[in-house]
């Protein structure tokens, strides 16, 4: 999800977002704390992060299915939504 040239990166084993500024340049982008990424980093980190939670649910053998992924996340903002939420918190959309 992007805003101007800045980046929000959801991490898959927190779940946590995080808000990177993208330089004047665009070709890197700083973290809160300061700390800077190329793209290629950035991307590089979330599909190690995505292999880890991966092997987390095969060792816990509770392996998400596509439709309760996709029900996890507001298809429109991308926002973390709640079991049984009919709209996003975070946008107003319905979800289906």
């Amino acid at each position: 999800m992007t805003h101007a040239g800045n980046v929000v990166v959801l991490d898959p084993v927190t779940l946590k977002e995080e808000f990177l500024v993208a330089n004047k340049t665009y070709d890197r982008f700083t973290n809160s704390k300061g700390v800077e990424f190329t793209a290629e980093e950035i991307v590089a980190y979330t599909n190690q992060r995505l292999e880890q939670r991966a092997a987390m649910e095969e060792e816990k053998g509770e392996s998400m299915s596509e439709a309760e992924s996709r029900r996890a996340f507001c298809p429109y903002c991308g926002a973390r939504l709640k079991e049984g939420n009919r709209f996003c918190t975070e946008c107003g959309k319905k979800i289906d």
